[in-house]
């Protein structure tokens, strides 16, 4: 409630000003939450990797193409994970997906084409569960008839807000055909990904994407595919096996990181 105002709180009670300052302190709380969040994850990761021989990226130097470090979560063994790397990019192209993938350099470095990100996060949803759930009241674990696609502004200052097509327009972030095209690769990928999961016990709840765009304008799937960008639970028992025993503290984040490997690598 508004200081000074009986709870519960009733907008007929209060001044368009005094909404206004009540949305604008809910919107620079969830802003704090999200940085919190945000930088209590990257000193975990931070401490983890400092004990684990981290991985920094480095430069080739040679223009179009860079290496990048694909996130294979903590305490797993990095030159175990190139061959499935290409195998996924393999499904994905066969979907007509393409990736910023080039090659693997070695063990540790990744070659893929420079790109300029577009500015959206794409979120797939195949199950009502985290963000979702509670903005729209869900119970967690409801199974959607088809899956949902959401554009999230990249933008960290305003909390990634959800974009609706127009906004996307507005903001001039993506034209019209290349929203349409963002959206068919984000469900060619979910149908990948659902497989793929599927196979070893596992449901894909959602996923997180992003694109970018080659120098001629092309737009291909960049960033990661990874398990830390996936809400992922076990088929059999509903145990979550992802970034989510983290934010929750659940406990148990690296055995289950070191699960959804091994069963990455069964097929």
């Amino acid at each position: 409630p508004i200081e000074g105002k009986e709870a519960p709180f009733v907008a007929g009670n209060c001044s368009t000003t005094e909404i206004q300052g009540l949305g604008l302190r809910l919107q620079i709380a969830r802003n704090e939450e999200i940085i919190a969040k945000r930088r209590k994850a990257a000193e975990y990761l931070t401490n983890r990797f400092k004990e684990n021989d981290a991985i920094i990226p480095q430069d080739l130097g040679n223009g179009d193409i860079r290496p990048t470090f694909h996130l294979y979560l903590l305490q797993i063994d990095p030159a175990k994970a190139g061959g499935d790397i290409q195998v996924l990019k393999k499904k994905l192209e066969e979907k007509g997906v393409p990736t910023h993938l080039i090659e693997e350099l070695d063990e540790r470095k990744t070659a893929v084409r420079r790109v300029k990100i577009v500015p959206l996060e794409v979120i797939v949803r195949n199950i009502a569960a985290g963000s979702f759930a509670a903005r729209y009241g869900v119970d967690e674990g409801v199974v959607f008839a088809s899956p949902t696609v959401e554009f999230s502004y990249k933008n960290d200052e305003l909390g990634d807000p959800l974009l609706a097509d127009d906004h996307i327009l507005a903001l001039s972030l993506a034209t019209p055909d290349e929203i349409a095209l963002i959206r068919e690769y984000a469900l060619a990928v979910n149908d990948v990904l659902r497989s793929f999961w599927k196979e070893r016990g596992v449901t894909l709840v959602d996923f997180k994407i992003e694109f970018g765009k080659l120098p001629d304008g092309s737009v291909i799937l960049a960033d990661e595919i990874s398990p830390d960008t996936c809400r992922l639970w076990d088929s059999a028992t509903g145990m979550k096996l992802d970034k989510d025993r983290f934010r929750r503290d659940l406990g148990g984040v690296e055995e289950a990181y070191a699960e959804i490997m091994r069963r990455a690598k069964e097929g």
